[in-house]
């Protein structure tokens, strides 16, 4: 989870998810979750294929 760079500080967060390892349906189970919980306007779900450990091999 995390605020969404392209907005103003506070007004989208952004939920990502590896699809790897979890179903999108999870994804968006989160994103409902965290949307009951914040007083944003928008709270956008999504995801990837992309492996966590390929993600963490690029950064070094």
């Amino acid at each position: 989870m995390g605020d969404n760079l392209e907005a103003d500080l506070g007004q989208v967060f952004n939920i990502s998810g590896n699809l790897s390892a979890i179903p999108f349906e999870q994804v968006r189970a989160i994103g409902e979750a965290v949307r009951r919980c914040v007083k944003v306007g928008r709270v956008i779900a999504f995801g990837g294929l992309l492996e966590s450990k390929r993600t963490a091999d690029r950064r070094r």
